[in-house]
């Protein structure tokens, strides 16, 4: 790929769509391989790869499972040294490399290396009104386009000149390649290397190889128990929205917030006192906030798990996590400690117990709730890339999660930490054919009260803080039901 210049500043113009020779290139990749024109290249599916496949892509009519996000550098950026860190980033993250490939009898699924020449689509938008809000909803229609995971590569990248705000850039893969972990290990690395290219360094960041590690086939195997599971979800309770879920899929729409130092320094406070986990924290709350603001007690939410079992592993880009149901049954009077003690009492037999086949379980629910009710309403994500800490001209750089549309679920919610936790942030994803941005506000207001509240004194009833966080706000109603 050729380079005309070295930076793009607010009057020079970025490339908008590929070249003759990129879109050739393109045309090419989409070429899918059997098994039996490269089997010596192919090799098995990793565990949790196979759990997915099997559980997610060819169960769910899904058009897109992909993960992303955009990163904000707040400078111009030298395009030549970007893509010198991002090309040698994607070599050492060869877990981004796989594809899949198909037995000769379709009915196995394999993967192999697809060795691509990296590009990045370019975009000029500083003439827009509003360039980062243009480039964020661009970037979003990226993470929605599907990609073809037996066609390589399985990610896309697209950079965004946003004038005086500096420069965006949006990196989407599929989800059977790189999980949320893996992203942020991803994003992380390629900015760290582009920030050492700037200062005269060479440095890049040194990865277990997810291909040799995978052809080894020396992992141990998760296990799963379905017994479990059908207890922990026997007779669960009706959708915490109050109505089936509407299969017909609408555009979904984004709400995010920042939030303040203050707000971020008194969780780390409470977690350091306290030895808890920040998402954990935010979870137990955040389910609270929900099971109050709906006035449900017997619901469900999806929690993800990375499924990380070492530290190599750890340190390793490629798709291992995998999500699991939660059923929500706490009592609204207890204090945060004791919820806190409780959930924790239950992930932990939950992890104990194994994997569970999520389709599966969502057809049995869903047959004994009238066939229109999905496994749970509410999914939970944290994307924590602690190591994201890069100053250009001055400026911190950001980094966001892309949400994505074809969620069957009415709401997701995500949380997100950067520079060590001393930044955080949430993203509420949600179908506004059950809820309204007024109700995600007030879900939000609700929940940031309780958390100062209940961080202050995690020996009071939550119920007890919630409705006194009720009784002196104008905006908060006492359930949804009782909204109007």
């Amino acid at each position: 790929m050729t380079l005309t210049t070295n930076c793009f500043s607010t009057q020079s113009h970025a490339l908008s769509q590929p070249s003759r020779g990129l879109k050739k290139m393109q045309g090419l990749a989409q070429q899918p391989v059997t098994e039996t024109e490269l089997d010596h290249s192919c090799f098995e599916l990793v565990p949790n790869q196979r759990q997915f496949w099997e559980d997610l892509m060819e169960k769910l009519q899904c058009p897109a499972l992909n993960v992303g996000s955009l990163v904000v550098i707040p400078a111009a950026l030298d395009m030549t040294l970007f893509f010198k860190a991002y090309q040698a980033t994607l070599a050492i993250h060869d877990g981004l490399s796989m594809v899949l490939v198909r037995g000769a009898a379709g009915k196995t699924v394999r993967q192999r290396q697809h060795q691509a020449t990296p590009f990045i689509e370019f975009n000029d938008c500083s003439d827009q009104a509003d360039p980062h809000l243009w480039a964020t909803r661009d970037a979003g229609k990226l993470a929605d386009a599907p990609l073809d995971p037996f066609a390589g590569p399985l990610y896309r990248s697209k950079i965004y000149n946003l004038g005086t705000a500096g420069t965006a850039w949006a990196f989407v893969s599929h989800h059977m390649v790189c999980d949320g972990w893996s992203m942020a290990m991803f994003v992380t690395d390629v900015v760290r290397t582009y920030r050492g290219l700037l200062d005269g360094r060479n440095e890049q960041v040194a990865r277990p190889s997810f291909a040799a590690w995978a052809r080894e086939g020396v992992f141990k195997k998760p296990k799963k128990s379905d017994e479990h599971w059908r207890k922990r979800l026997a007779d669960t309770g009706e959708s915490l929205f109050g109505q089936p879920t509407n299969k017909t899929r609408t555009k979904r729409r984004a709400w995010r917030q920042t939030w303040s130092e203050a707000e971020t320094d008194q969780l780390a406070s409470f977690c350091s006192k306290d030895k808890s986990q920040a998402a954990r924290v935010i979870q137990g709350l955040l389910g609270a906030t929900l099971a109050y603001y709906f006035g449900k007690r017997d619901w469900v939410m999806a929690l993800p798990t990375s499924n990380r079992v070492n530290r190599k592993q750890k340190a390793m880009s490629g798709q291992f996590s995998s999500s699991r149901p939660f059923p929500w049954r706490y009592q609204a009077d207890l204090s945060l400690n004791e919820l806190l003690t409780q959930i924790g009492r239950d992930l932990f037999g939950d992890y104990r117990a194994g994997g569970c086949d999520m389709a599966e379980l969502a057809k049995t629910l869903g047959t004994r709730q009238g066939g229109n009710q999905p496994l749970y309403d509410v999914s939970f994500n944290v994307l924590s890339a602690n190591d994201f800490d890069f100053a250009f001209d001055g400026h911190k750089a950001t980094i966001a999660y892309l949400p994505f549309q074809h969620y069957v679920h009415p709401l997701e919610v995500a949380y997100i930490e950067t520079d060590g936790g001393a930044r955080s942030s949430m993203v509420f994803n949600y179908d506004p054919n059950v809820l309204s941005e007024e109700d995600i506000r007030q879900i939000y207001t609700c929940f940031m009260t309780l958390l100062q509240r209940a961080t202050q004194d995690s020996t009071c009833s939550l119920a007890t803080l919630v409705a006194d966080c009720n009784s002196q706000s104008t905006v908060l109603p006492a359930n949804k039901e009782n909204c109007g």
